[in-house]
């Protein structure tokens, strides 16, 4: 009741502490990446049930260190780590314990290279279509969506198209054009 004289109530939830370290895909600290902390996909349904909505977003320091007084206990989390748009790390973690300091360190995955080409019914190059490419681990979103013109390229005047760093990971591509659109296509990111 908005009306009352001891105004609105919010009630906490058991807390534990957070720090960790971002390291890159050969153990070197990361610094400035960007860390989101949140509950994990496969329990964010009851989360939102729940309203146990959580989010925080901090920076590693110049050593990849990164800390968080307080995360909710009691729930399994998520760590997501960016060094620009498309060069993530996540983990998931806990339940952690109410009242516990809890570390995690957070290794970003290799990036790779990724490339081809979009034809027509007829076999030849479409040029101008736009490329996008989905990673399938949906705990990677969170990079696509700060991010999404990274996962976007246009084909060139031969229908080729090149993504010059993605996550070496299983991608979904879509591509559409003033011609047409094409199909989803799974591939991984190797090269």
């Amino acid at each position: 009741d908005l009306d009352s004289e001891e105004g609105i109530i919010l009630h906490t939830v058991p807390g534990a502490a957070l720090e960790g370290t971002v390291i890159d895909e050969f153990g070197a600290p990361v610094a400035n990446a960007e860390v989101f902390v949140g509950p994990s996909l496969m329990y964010i349904i009851q989360a939102i049930r729940n309203r146990d909505i959580y989010l925080e977003r901090v920076f590693t320091d110049g050593s990849g260190h990164f800390a968080i007084d307080a995360v909710p206990a009691n729930m399994k989390l998520s760590v997501v780590g960016l060094e620009g748009a498309t060069h993530p790390g996540m983990r998931d973690f806990g339940p952690l314990n109410p009242a516990t300091d809890a570390k995690v360190q957070l290794q970003l995955v290799e990036t790779g290279k990724l490339h081809g080409r979009i034809v027509d019914s007829e076999g030849e190059g479409v040029r101008g279509a736009k490329v996008l490419a989905v990673p399938i681990d949906f705990r990677m979103l969170v990079g696509v969506v700060r991010a999404l013109p990274e996962y976007i390229v246009e084909s060139d005047s031969n229908g080729e198209f090149q993504f010059p760093e993605l996550p070496k990971r299983n991608m979904v591509l879509v591509a559409q054009g003033r011609g047409g659109r094409a199909a989803p296509v799974t591939c991984a990111v190797t090269g």
